[in-house]
Order: structure tokens, then sequence, then C-alpha cells
């Protein structure tokens, strides 16, 4: 895109943001090195993202889709649609710690869909 000759770079009307999604993601990849590494601080890392994601569950069962990383607030109205991402992080997090609150995050989240 350009805007008056200079090249405007589109993630600069998006930063501060943050889709929900990709925490999940993240959150995946973490147990999967901790699986192969038995390196207890990804897991650690992997539980602060799904304590977060617990703490910002809606009553609907899913989350906002995008966030202002600073204050929290919600941007728009959109839901995420949480079948490729939260649902299967928080399962996987629930079989790795037993670890009931994420299961039931997960199956709330899933009744969503």
């Amino acid at each position: 895109m350009r805007a008056s000759g200079a090249f405007q770079p589109a993630a600069n009307n998006y930063q501060g943001q943050v889709m929900l999604l990709y925490p999940a993601q993240f959150g995946k990849a973490l147990l999967k090195l901790h699986a192969v590494t038995k390196d207890a601080k990804y897991l650690a890392q992997a539980k602060g993202i799904a304590e977060t994601y617990l703490k910002l569950q809606g009553k609907d069962g899913t989350w906002l889709l995008k966030m202002n990383l600073k204050t929290g607030e919600k941007i728009g109205d959109n839901r995420l649609v949480p079948i490729a991402t939260a649902i299967p992080f928080l399962n996987s997090l629930a079989v790795v710690t037993g670890d009931a609150r994420y299961r039931a995050a997960a199956d709330r989240a899933f009744a969503f869909i």
C-alpha cells in the first residue's frame, strides 16, 4: 500500500492489538517444546497463557477476537471461533497437567460452536 509516495506497512494499523487465536497457537508450540525437552519453563509459560484464557472467557463460552494489549479493552464485537485454536490448546494442557479447569473451559467453548 502506498500513501503519498511512502510505503505504509499494514501492521502499523494494528499496533497494540492482539487476536486471541495467536496466544493459543503459541501455547500449543510451548507444549510441544515441553514434550520434547521436558523443560518446565515451557509448561509454565503455556499455563500462564491458559490462565489468561480462563479469566477472559465470556459467558457464551468463547472469547473476544481482538483486544488492546495494554488495557484489555475489546476491539470490536467479533467473537473467536475456538475450534482450531483455544479448544485444542486447552484440551492438550488438560491432558498434560490433569487440571480439569482447562477441560471445562474447552467444553464451554465447544458448546459455543
